[in-house]
């Protein structure tokens, strides 16, 4: 897990793994926060992102390493 604060107050955690790569921009204004999944060929081309506002954090998580750890 790698996590960064970037000049203009913004944080980013993203997790890497094998074959995919997933993580959140944690915005100063939280209505503008997001997510990313990504992966490599071997695991399908997955590219999905988007905003965090309206979405259950637990759950996109749990989907998400759900889906990497099967893989």
């Amino acid at each position: 897990i790698r996590i960064g604060e970037l000049d203009d107050g913004r944080i980013i955690i993203e997790w890497i793994f094998d074959n995919f790569r997933m993580g959140f921009n944690l915005e100063i204004n939280l209505e503008e926060s997001g997510y990313f999944l990504v992966s490599d060929k071997s695991a399908g081309e997955i590219r999905s992102s988007g905003y965090l506002k309206g979405l259950k954090l637990e759950t996109l998580i749990q989907s998400s390493l759900t889906l990497i750890l099967n893989n």
